[in-house]
């Protein structure tokens, strides 16, 4: 029999990818490209190439670590690295609001948003609970190898998605900052992040079990 990972391992694959939309295929790519643009996030800042931009770097790398061997077969090290990545954002959340209390928002100008970040601790701490619930229980069923298959489809995927990462590359550079051509580029990435994980990287039977013969 060939056990792979679950339903739940689905789930909180779409969490990682969710909390993983903007930082930081958003910031890193407005960054390269916008000298202008001005980004924070866990005490880090930076404005177009200049400030922290070695701390995005660090954060885009962990990130597609983890989403890569989340979706080719969530073998070692996505464990760690996703109970990692979930726990550091429930702590980060619940420190900056006691710290700050409602001064902690998520500022989003190009979109127009302000939101207090305090309505996402509940569901930072659920999914850092489910999580590591899910890591343990994984461990103990000791899943066999599964050899990860590359198709046609997460070619097909991974092709749309550098198409759109290049339009909001292009719309970034030629528009004002925060104007209209902004937003469609913000729409564009999430869009490029969202089918470059579940169409391009993942596993075509990611989330199934199968069973040979049975």
């Amino acid at each position: 029999m060939i056990v792979r990972p679950d339903r739940l391992h689905s789930v909180i694959m779409g969490w990682l990818v969710l909390t993983t939309l903007v930082m930081p295929p958003v910031v890193l790519t407005r960054s390269l490209i916008q000298a202008d643009y001005r980004w924070s996030h866990a005490g880090f800042s930076g404005t177009g190439m200049e400030g922290d931009l070695w701390y995005v770097i660090a954060v885009a790398l962990f990130a597609a670590t983890m989403l890569w061997f989340g979706w080719r077969g969530a073998r070692m090290p996505f464990h760690a690295m996703a109970v990692l990545w979930t726990g550091a954002l429930s702590a980060m959340f619940a420190v900056g609001l006691i710290e700050h209390g409602q001064a902690m928002r998520l500022r989003a100008d190009t979109l127009g948003i302000d939101i207090w970040l305090g309505w996402f601790l509940p569901a930072h701490v659920l999914f850092a609970a489910l999580t590591a619930g899910w890591v343990v229980r994984d461990l103990r069923r000791k899943r066999p190898p599964v050899e990860s298959e590359w198709q046609r489809r997460n070619t097909i995927g991974l092709t749309i998605a550098v198409v759109l990462w290049i339009t909001a590359a292009v719309l970034f550079r030629i528009g004002d900052l925060h104007g209209a051509s902004d937003v469609a580029a913000v729409f564009c990435m999430f869009a490029f992040w969202i089918i470059l994980n579940v169409w391009g990287l993942r596993e075509p039977h990611a989330g199934k079990k199968e069973a040979d013969g049975g």
